[in-house]
């Protein structure tokens, strides 16, 4: 019944929005304190708070974008879409059609990707709202997942609180964003404002991941064959 509910819900916003044929296909996700909807015509859509920018209006639009909106309202600047995932902070992920990632919304530790100065251990600085989307520089990925400028070759997409991750098209992870716990998993716990890969150990990456979720300060994976693999923050017992 659950399901079924939330199924019509998402349905009877993308028919209100498009004016267009029944929904189809859809998928939905909640932020803190907002929430965006991608529609079956690769559209997203996003409502709730807006003051760092979640929402992904562009501080250039008329009238000027308001602190929170109780109506959904369409993200501009995005190419085709194929999956998006709110951050549990206020970021908001999106993966393009073409495998290129996009992200908008606060960017205090670097969680939008866009490189610039080191992300200061307190996660404060001048880059704290971005609204308007833009696409996720390279980082350390290797040749064959970027353009030369913008990470690419990407399946998967999920945002933490205050952290990206992304699964490649070879089931390798990358992640960056704050790192205070160890949550980006590249054995350190230095905040990355590009992408770095999640490692296993020492100069070893994690493999053969086929879904990935960013918590609070913490993220799991699910491989290939059943495994379950968490890491960052254990002060509630949370990795397992």
């Amino acid at each position: 019944m659950r399901t079924a509910i939330s199924y019509f819900v998402i349905s009877f916003i993308c028919l209100y929005l498009t004016n267009e044929s029944y929904s189809q296909n859809l998928q939905l996700s909640g932020g803190n304190n907002f929430s965006v909807a991608l529609c079956d015509n690769q559209i997203v859509y996003a409502w709730g708070r807006n003051n760092l920018g979640q929402i992904g209006l562009n501080a250039s639009l008329s009238p000027y974008p308001a602190a929170s909106y109780n109506t959904p309202q369409r993200v501009y600047g995005l190419p085709l879409i194929k999956q998006i995932d709110a951050g549990s902070g206020a970021h908001t992920i999106a993966l393009a059609c073409d495998n290129y990632v996009w992200v908008w919304g606060q960017n205090n530790c670097g969680q939008k990707g866009q490189g610039g100065a080191a992300p200061p251990a307190n996660c404060s600085c001048t880059d704290a709202a971005s609204p308007t989307p833009q696409r996720v520089l390279r980082g350390a990925a290797d040749a064959g997942f970027h353009d030369g400028t913008y990470l690419n070759n990407v399946r998967y997409v999920s945002g933490g609180n205050n952290s990206t991750y992304v699964i490649l098209s070879n089931g390798q992870v990358m992640a960056w964003g704050e790192n205070t716990y160890g949550q980006l998993g590249d054995g350190t716990n230095t905040h990355r404002n590009q992408p770095v890969y999640v490692l296993t150990g020492p100069g070893t990456r994690l493999q053969n991941i086929v879904q990935i979720e960013g918590g609070d300060d913490c993220a799991y994976a699910l491989d290939a064959s059943g495994q379950v693999w968490s890491w960052g923050k254990n002060q509630g017992r949370e990795l397992g």
